[in-house]
C-alpha cells in the first residue's frame, strides 16, 4: 500500500511539472513609462509552446504587487500594462509559472528583472 501511495505521489509530481510553463528566456524589450507612472513594458519571452496563459507577470515594489495585463504582440513579444503607479526605484518584474491543473501558482519564481536597469523609450 505504501508503494502505491509513493508511486501516485511521484506520478502527480511528474505530471504537474510537465503542466507548468517552461521559460528559457525573459528580457525587457522596452520600458515605456517613467518612474511615478503606470507600468507599460514590452517583454521578450521564450517559453515551451509559447503558452503565455500559464505565466503571470507581476510588478513587485515596496507598496506591494500588481498583476499586469498581458497582450501578445507576436510569438515572442508581449505588452504588459498595469494601473498602479510604479514609485519604487527598486521595482522588479516577476514572472511566475501557473500550474494549469489547479490554477495554483508554483512556489518557484522563474525570472526577476529590476525595472530601473532599463531606460524608458
Amino acid at each position: 500500500m505504501a508503494n502505491i501511495v509513493k508511486s501516485l505521489g511521484l506520478l502527480a509530481l511528474v505530471c504537474s511539472a510537465q503542466s507548468m510553463a517552461q521559460v528559457s528566456h525573459v528580457s525587457v524589450n522596452s520600458r515605456m513609462f517613467e518612474l511615478g507612472g503606470y507600468p507599460k513594458l514590452r517583454v521578450n519571452v521564450i517559453a515551451d509552446n509559447q503558452d503565455m496563459s500559464r505565466l503571470e507577470f507581476v510588478v513587485q515594489q515596496a507598496g506591494g504587487e500588481e498583476k499586469l495585463m498581458v497582450e501578445a504582440l507576436n510569438r515572442f513579444l508581449v505588452l504588459l500594462t498595469g494601473v498602479e503607479d510604479v514609485k519604487d526605484d527598486n521595482a522588479k518584474l516577476l514572472v511566475r509559472s501557473i500550474d494549469s491543473a489547479d490554477g495554483m501558482r508554483s512556489k518557484v519564481s522563474i525570472y526577476l528583472v529590476r525595472l530601473s536597469q532599463h531606460r524608458p523609450r
